[in-house]
Formats: C-alpha cells, sequence, structure tokens
C-alpha cells in the first residue's frame, strides 16, 4: 500500500527546484512538501511545490491529469497548467509576443 503525506512549510530553508514549474522555491519562500512511503520500504520520493503549482496540480481535469502523465518531462508555468511553451488566457504568458505579431 501506498501513502502520501503532504507537508505545508511557511518557509523553506534551502532552495529546492519546484517539481511542476522547475524554478527555484526560494530560501525563506513558503512550499509544500509532497512525500510518498510503502509499508515495505522507507521514503520512496519527496516533491516540492510552490503553493500556487500545488494548488494547480490539484485542480486538473482528468483530461488534463492524462496529459501530464503522459508527458513527464513537461515543465509548466508557474501557478498554471499551461505548458513553458504554451500561449496561455489564464496566466497571459505568451500573450504580448501574440499581441505584437497583430
Amino acid at each position: 500500500m501506498c501513502t502520501v503525506t503532504i507537508y505545508a512549510y511557511p518557509r523553506n530553508i534551502i532552495t529546492r527546484e519546484c517539481n511542476w514549474c522547475r524554478e527555484l522555491v526560494e530560501r525563506g519562500q513558503p512550499f509544500v512538501k509532497s512525500r510518498m512511503t510503502l509499508d515495505t520500504a522507507d521514503d520512496i520520493g519527496c516533491a516540492h511545490y510552490h503553493p500556487e503549482c500545488w494548488e494547480v496540480m490539484n485542480s486538473l481535469t482528468d483530461e488534463q491529469v492524462t496529459h501530464v502523465k503522459a508527458n513527464p518531462d513537461a515543465v509548466f508555468r508557474r501557478g498554471c497548467s499551461c505548458r513553458a511553451e504554451d500561449v496561455c488566457d489564464r496566466c497571459r504568458h505568451g500573450n504580448a509576443a501574440k499581441e505584437q505579431q497583430q
């Protein structure tokens, strides 16, 4: 059986990489840590997230979850479910370049 434990920390004591957006969670910033353990083993994995990345990841639709699992190396925008190379209306990423082209 697999157990996932979630920890929300008020501040980071060391710099870590967010597993969602790959940006650094700087020292002193809040973060969320997800630790997965098995009954037969010690820790088998930890993941660290910006709080806004954690919220986005947990609000994905089933279709989006399927896409994320199918593309494990995809890098997403901080606090958004769009990929780094996408133009997104939600986070406005890429829209400035799109508007300049018009």
